[in-house]
């Protein structure tokens, strides 16, 4: 009976917080965006308020998914993110609010997003304000990245391209280790960890677990390609390279070790 109470306090707070985060990005899109473009005097300040509130509008959302027991989050190593300039973030990505969780620890953050966004109803005004990235190739996308990268910017990628099943090993695109072989900029791996998984590919908002969701999202330690940049016979080889080492990090256990779990239960949202 209790398990039963404590599902079904789950879905309406998951019905909450997803109805709450599309209304909040109409409000975004249709009200504080304008404004923003209204009494912001050139184009950069104006992309720092935006992503500013961007972050303030994924804490908040996390701190009410979190409040109602939807999932509990742990971030562990987070003020890594936060001292990195000019670095390449990646991580895997299990689940559909991954971005959300990140960007409410990492303020004034680029991200390299999928097409279909621009298209989204809901989230198009957002991307679109922002000025995140879309996931073309090419020279030009190198280009971009070049640029915001070597202005400071914090670049989050999701190379896997969507969503992982549950279970499956991660399979990293090499487009994320193209940009930073062609950029020389240093690489942040952040490993995140859901159990029981919850919002996955292909899987509705509304079919959660039996239990409590658990996120654990861990930042390892940032890597340099430039000795596998001189080592290697050409920078595509080093991609290669850089693309599997990325992939085989990924798919080990999280970085710390058992016995350092409990150290961790301070940084726990519950």
């Amino acid at each position: 009976m209790v398990s039963s109470l404590n599902w079904l306090w789950r879905l309406m707070g998951t019905a909450i917080g997803f109805s709450l985060f599309g209304i909040g990005a109409l409000i975004l899109a249709l009200v504080c965006f304008p404004a923003i473009n209204l009494f912001s005097p050139d184009d950069q300040q104006r992309k720092r308020r935006v992503k500013r509130l961007i972050n303030i509008t994924f804490r908040t959302f996390t701190a009410i998914v979190t409040g109602l027991r939807v999932f509990r989050v742990e971030f562990i190593g987070i003020e890594k993110l936060t001292q990195d300039r000019g670095t390449l973030i990646i991580a895997n990505h299990p689940s559909l609010v991954d971005f959300v969780l990140l960007g409410s620890q990492v303020a004034d953050c680029d991200c390299i997003v999928k097409q279909a966004l621009w298209s989204n109803p809901f989230l198009k005004g957002v991307v679109r304000a922002a000025d995140y990235l879309p996931n073309s190739t090419g020279p030009d996308m190198i280009e971009l990245c070049r640029q915001r990268l070597h202005a400071g910017e914090r670049l989050i990628v999701f190379p896997e391209g969507t969503r992982t099943d549950p279970g499956q090993p991660v399979r990293l695109n090499r487009g994320a280790a193209n940009i930073a072989v062609r950029t020389c900029c240093p690489v942040r791996l952040v490993h995140i960890h859901c159990v029981p998984p919850v919002f996955t590919r292909n899987t509705p908002w509304y079919r959660i677990p039996p239990r409590t969701p658990h996120f654990r999202i861990e930042v390892g330690d940032k890597i340099n390609p430039d000795q596998l940049i001189e080592q290697s016979a050409s920078l595509a080889i080093a991609a290669r390279t850089l693309s599997r080492t990325l992939e085989e990090q990924l798919n080990q256990p999280l970085f710390t070790t058992p016995e350092s779990l409990g150290q961790t239960d301070a940084l726990a949202l519950q």
